[in-house]
């Protein structure tokens, strides 16, 4: 993961992701953030204790509450699918939601 992302050399470079435009750094970001929660949860279904440092759960925080998009449609669509809905397209407008 770590070659891939570092193999882009602008990270505000914008790309189409399900639908939504988004900077290559902004899914760099997620990815950690995703990472780390990932971590927290295989641990805790072991039994193990796990807390990341402070500085890096204060920066999954801080990602998680601001937004990389700046179309409002675009921000509805990605709050949606962070939440585990995933909207379903009918004739390009989000029409119903699938749970």
């Amino acid at each position: 993961m770590e070659y891939a992302f570092a193999s882009v050399s602008d990270a505000e470079l914008r790309i189409n992701m399900d639908d939504v435009d988004v900077t290559v750094g902004a899914v760099y970001e997620n990815q950690v953030n995703e990472t780390v929660l990932h971590t927290w949860d295989l641990a805790s279904a072991m039994g193990f204790s796990y807390q990341p440092a402070s500085d890096v759960a204060r920066r999954i925080v801080e990602s998680m509450l601001q937004s990389p998009l700046g179309d409002v449609d675009a921000i509805w669509h990605c709050a949606l699918r962070m939440s585990g809905r995933m909207p379903v397209a009918e004739g390009g407008r989000m029409s119903q939601l699938v749970i």
